[in-house]
């Protein structure tokens, strides 16, 4: 019986060895699910900043689309009377070579005109090609960021929940006597081992899950 009761306190001792050394593991998977958390939510500002900063230069680009809206308003309107003035010249009674010469110059301004308002109308057609990337960025920007606040927030859930295991885990931890004592007051290590093997297929799982939604974003 003296050689039984030596075999269960080594027993014990070998369970509360592990037991410390499970509780570790669990206290260091913990920092680093921490550590994540941080990460993403670095990440999340970043792309908030960038969010901000795209909407600041969309509006701006709509500015510049609309002045330069406004300038081929104005040389149309230009162009029309240069062409009323054009229909003028040809009907005065002015002699042949003021007439022409009149008309020549007429019909170089018109010109100018019509290459300014081209130029113009090209301008203002890249402005809104940049004005559509630059919304589509911003949606892209607005979802990514999404995707990385509803993985913290998963994260910050599941790190309560592994605060607490752990609590636990050491609550168990100290419960557990130093001195030989009967096989019916041992505690239940089996329990315990199974409990900290559940955490540890839970935080393998939460790895999985936080990879997959870095390469969804990325």
């Amino acid at each position: 019986a003296h050689a039984q009761l030596q075999s269960q306190v080594q027993t014990l001792q070998t369970d509360s060895t592990s037991e410390k050394e499970l509780q570790q593991q669990a206290q260091a998977a913990l920092a680093a699910k921490t550590t994540e958390a941080e990460e993403l939510q670095q990440q999340c500002q970043v792309l908030q900043t960038e969010v901000r900063a795209t909407a600041t230069e969309n509006q701006m680009l709509q500015a510049t689309a609309g002045a330069k809206e406004q300038a081929i308003q104005e040389l149309v309107t230009a162009k029309a009377q240069l062409q009323s003035q054009l229909q003028s010249l040809q009907a005065s009674s002015d002699t042949e070579h003021q007439l022409q010469r009149r008309l020549e110059e007429a019909q170089a301004a018109l010109a100018a005109k019509g290459t300014e308002v081209e130029l113009l109308q090209q301008q203002c057609q890249s402005a809104e090609k940049d004005v559509e990337a630059k919304a589509q960025e911003n949606q892209s920007l607005q979802a990514a960021a999404g995707v990385h606040l509803q993985a913290l927030q998963e994260l910050e859930a599941a790190k309560a929940q592994l605060q607490s295991q752990v609590q636990t885990l050491q609550a168990q931890a100290v419960q557990v006597p130093q001195h030989p004592v009967l096989p019916s007051a041992l505690p239940n290590t089996q329990a315990l081992e199974q409990s900290v093997t559940q955490l540890k297929e839970e935080l393998d799982a939460m790895h999985k899950a936080v990879r997959q939604k870095d390469e969804e974003v990325q």
